[in-house]
């Protein structure tokens, strides 16, 4: 059966236990999970908590809980998109290089910064050397869509020998332009394994379908079904060893 695996990088999930309880209490309010109502503050105060014990991640989300949820409240737009950058910043400096992706979507986008592409591009180079795995499957798009497939591929693959399922999402893009039903299928086939539910329900479609290459099973369908309902894309993946 798939399993939702680790999808942040190495560096990203340190803390401790306590860390990776406080942050999991946090997830359950922020996306009204395990029987939790959703509720930001409550989510806010649990993210602060594991931040508190060194847990990076927690930086991150509620980073972007300043951006997004946390809008209603009194301080200024800017004054959130200032403290949102700050900590994603400081999560590149507790050891997590995702925290570059995040600094480089708020360049491309504009959010509390000046919009820049060569700064983005730049962060996620900083990822890259980091070995941050959002930003390799960025990088990879990022060729793919300036036409060099091939270079694009090996991106793409690197971070799925990580554990980043979504990028083998993207490979199976890739290879559905080059019309290379076989190679389609082998990477769905990983991201599957990997706990991606687009990969899961991509294969439900397909083998529903009997389109690209494939037969009509739906009974095979079902279980991508079964699959892609049974993963919680909100729960925390397991750990790391850090």
């Amino acid at each position: 059966m798939a399993e939702q695996t680790q999808r942040s990088s190495p560096g990203c999930t340190k803390g401790g236990k306590e860390a990776q309880e406080l942050f999991q209490q946090a997830l359950n309010y922020h996306h009204g999970l395990n029987g939790m109502s959703y509720d930001v503050e409550k989510a806010i105060k649990f993210y602060e908590e594991s931040l508190a014990l060194g847990n990076p991640k927690a930086a991150i989300n509620l980073g972007t809980l300043y951006r997004t949820a946390f809008a209603t409240h009194q301080e200024s737009r800017a004054t959130r998109l200032e403290y949102m950058n700050a900590l994603y910043k400081y999560a590149t400096e507790l050891g997590c290089p995702d925290g570059y992706y995040f600094l480089a979507l708020s360049s491309y986008e504009g959010w509390g910064v000046k919009q820049s592409k060569r700064d983005g591009d730049a962060y996620i180079q900083k990822g890259l050397e980091a070995g941050s795995l959002p930003c390799m499957a960025s990088h990879g798009l990022s060729l793919k869509e300036s036409g060099n497939r091939e270079e694009a591929k090996k991106w793409l693959r690197k971070a799925v020998d990580g554990g980043f399922g979504l990028a083998a999402h993207h490979l199976f893009i890739t290879f559905w332009v080059e019309k290379n039903s076989p190679a389609m299928i082998d990477a769905l086939r990983i991201g599957a394994k990997l706990g991606d539910t687009n990969c899961l329900y991509s294969l439900f479609n397909i083998y529903g379908k009997g389109a690209d290459g494939q037969p009509q099973d739906k009974e095979y369908a079902r279980c991508f079904w079964k699959l892609y309902k049974s993963i919680n894309d909100e729960a925390p993946p397991p750990l790391f060893e850090n």
